[in-house]
């Protein structure tokens, strides 16, 4: 192990032994002064596959030493001569105590080791992995899970809406912990080299993972919580040294995806599916990248082919590789399969394939618009017409369709194919602005079809519940646009502007309490009407607050702020005290048309303007990745139709799988363990080991152009 006061640039310096050498190793002794005994036997056993524990011993000595030495040519020796190498607790303890204690620094004195920015997120884990020892954790491998946790739910309190969304339940933290293993696994060296930012490190390791994509993905999740963390504690050097590695894995994703379609279509489209745990993530990379909004992921061409592939599928894929971008000739002009909607339907109208057609993704969109767009016809028919005491056979006929839209949404949060259900997952679809508004309207009709059932009486207040969750079912219609390219960047651009709007409201919502409240208490001085009476809508906040909102657009009440009016309103105290629908007549004072001349200044002419730019600059990032955006939202709803059945249909079809799912697979175990099984039984070894090649060509052309 390297030596207090020594450099880490002095160790395993030499290049790297040839096979041919091993007989004539005396000839070099002079040149293998920083290599100690251990080292150089190390090597040699690299050479000759011992398999003896001290031989073992010996290579993962040389692959520590050569990781704190930055050698990645020797570990790649080492990783390429035996492909199971894992490190023991002890060696992985060690590699990681050094890692931490590091001080690699730029020329400039500008610190890149990520530990010491992770010293402000899990100081105690950081400190256990710095002195071997301290409480509250098993070993180092815990810690380094310990301080994982707390990155990546660093990030998702920095998404809107994302809380907590990567917190695992206490139970499983602990069932982790007892099978904790006794080899450490090379992945978990490429995890110390994430969160140490080590860039040439990383990259080596990760081409020697077990999945690569996966792994890129998680990686770049990473990075990019790391460089979220940085940004708040304004080290702005190290957040763009680390959102510069983050990128880099980002297109490493990218380009293993884009060969695999050149290789193989279904290969690539497997590797997309595989679900596979990476550093306590269990998920396949589609859907990873889903969860984390991954636009340049999921926008690149070539997943966007699998998008194609999914929404129309035919029964032999293998036919259709030459339809994406390739020319064909006549000979095989008999096998080119259409991408497109009605030349596939063609394709498919016979007896043969009538269930390819019926299951495709494109067929299920279809009904579900048609289902759709007749529910909210029948909707918005019963409720201005047909609402009464009675339950009618539409409301009856919507409840239905709301419950089998409902079971689909849960069905789509958890995902109980993948067997591999998580807190994560449910949390990620939860937060997501389309699913917000379908559970939104799945409640509010559920709720008023009770309260109608239940209190036929209360039947205002059925309308009203109703009238909401009609509105917020015709907004859900604008999700079924974003398959159409002119409408879709429209809506991407609209939601994108909700996010300056919030930010507007915010500041808005303190100007309009400040004159609202100023105005009320001068205009009704002593109004000790109840703030907040058993009527909602004679809540005295609302007085308070309508001047001021309506001011916004242009609406002045003068007349009020002046007192000039005294048409419908009383100046009797003692009715207006005891009835709150009653208006109270204004009092006259020369502070509130001041302080309304303030306010609409600030808010017409100031806050108005602010909001136009702030409109106009985000249309003009947003114009420039429209595609981008667009490509990633049709993926999205691609995916979402793959596994869904349409509303009421469903119904039927999910019982039984649910009964099936209970009878089967209730005891969880069993039912990860058959998926394993299935899954490993297609042909998942090889499109891994395809997966590690191509990473290989892809770290050694990026060290041909110098990025790393």
């Amino acid at each position: 192990m390297i030596q207090e006061g020594q450099s880490y640039e002095s160790f395993l310096t030499t290049d790297l032994m040839n096979l041919s050498q091993i007989d004539f190793i005396s000839k070099y002794v002079a040149e293998i002064d920083s290599l100690s005994k251990k080292e150089l036997f190390g090597g040699y056993d690299m050479q000759t596959q011992g398999k003896s524990p001290t031989d073992i011993q010996h290579v993962q000595h040389t692959f520590v030493n050569a990781f704190l030495g930055k050698r990645t040519d020797i570990i790649k020796q080492i990783l390429s001569s035996n492909e199971h190498f894992a490190l023991s607790k002890q060696q992985f303890t060690a590699l990681c105590q050094e890692v931490v204690k590091s001080p690699i620094s730029t020329p400039a004195g500008n610190d890149k080791n990520g530990f010491k920015l992770l010293e402000n997120v899990h100081p105690d884990a950081v400190s256990y992995l710095a002195n071997g020892k301290g409480k509250g954790f098993k070993d180092t491998q815990d810690a380094i899970r310990s301080i994982s946790n707390k990155l990546i739910q660093g990030l998702c309190f920095s998404k809107l809406g994302l809380v907590t969304c990567c917190r695992k339940s206490k139970k499983s933290d602990e069932e982790a912990l007892v099978h904790l293993p006794e080899k450490i696994p090379v992945i978990e060296s490429l995890r110390v080299a994430i969160m140490g930012n080590d860039v040439q490190l990383a990259a080596e390791l990760w081409s020697n993972s077990d999945n690569p994509m996966l792994t890129a993905l998680v990686s770049n999740v990473y990075l990019s919580a790391m460089a979220d963390k940085a940004e708040q504690l304004f080290e702005e050097t190290l957040q763009a040294d680390i959102l510069s590695h983050s990128r880099k894995f980002t297109s490493r994703a990218v380009k293993l995806l884009d060969k695999l379609f050149i290789h193989k279509e279904t290969m690539a489209t497997k590797a997309l599916d595989y679900v596979s745990e990476v550093w306590d993530h269990k998920e396949s990379p589609l859907h990873f990248g889903h969860q984390f909004n991954m636009e340049e992921f999921i926008s690149h061409p070539s997943a966007q082919k699998d998008a194609s592939k999914r929404m129309y599928p035919y029964v032999n894929e293998e036919d259709t590789t030459v339809t994406m971008n390739k020319p064909t000739d006549g000979s095989t002009s008999k096998n080119v399969k259409s991408r497109e909607c009605l030349p596939y339907i063609k394709d498919h109208l016979h007896l043969d394939s009538a269930w390819t057609l019926i299951k495709a993704p494109v067929t299920k969109l279809s009904f579900h618009v048609i289902f759709f767009v007749t529910a909210l016809v029948m909707f918005s028919f019963f409720l201005t017409r047909d609402l009464k005491t009675e339950i009618s056979i539409l409301e009856g006929m919507i409840f239905f369709y709301m419950c089998g839209d409902l079971l689909e949404e849960l069905w789509s949060m958890i995902r109980p194919e993948d067997c591999s259900w998580s807190f994560q997952r449910v949390l990620l679809h939860l937060f997501d602005m389309w699913n917000i508004l379908d559970f939104v309207c799945f409640i509010l009709y559920i709720v008023g079809f009770g309260l109608h059932y239940y209190y036929p009486d209360l039947l205002l207040h059925t309308r009203r519940i109703y009238s909401v969750a009609l509105f917020i079912m015709f907004l859900r219609l604008l999700n079924l646009l974003l398959l159409i390219k002119r409408f879709g960047i429209i809506i991407i651009m609209i939601k994108e502007m909700l996010v300056d709007l919030g930010e507007y409201l915010v500041i808005l919502i303190i100007l309009m309490f400040a004159s609202g409240i100023v105005y009320h208490a001068n205009i009704y001085p002593n109004h000790t009407v109840t703030a907040f009476p058993r009527d909602i809508q004679n809540w005295q906040i609302w007085s308070i607050l309508k001047i001021p909102y309506w001011q916004v657009y242009g609406e002045l009440y003068l007349d009020v702020l002046e007192a000039s009016d005294d048409t419908g309103c009383t100046t009797n105290s003692t009715l207006w005290m005891n009835d709150p629908s009653l208006n109270r007549c204004p009092t006259s004072d020369w502070l509130p048309p001041v302080i309304a001349a303030t306010y609409m200044m600030l808010t017409n002419w100031l806050l108005l303007n602010i909001v136009i730019a702030m409109f106009s600059a985000r249309f003009d990032l947003i114009k420039t990745k429209s595609s981008q955006k667009w490509r990633y939202h049709r993926h999205s709803v691609v995916i979402e139709y793959e596994h869904k059945i349409p509303s009421p249909l469903n119904i039927p079809f999910r019982v039984l799988i649910i009964l099936f799912y209970v009878m089967c697979y209730l005891p969880f175990y069993l039912c990860n363990e058959y998926s394993e099984e299935t899954i490993r039984g297609h042909d998942i070894d090889e499109m891994l080991q395809r997966q590690r090649e191509f990473a290989r060509v892809i770290i050694e052309e990026e060290k041909d152009d110098g990025l790393i």
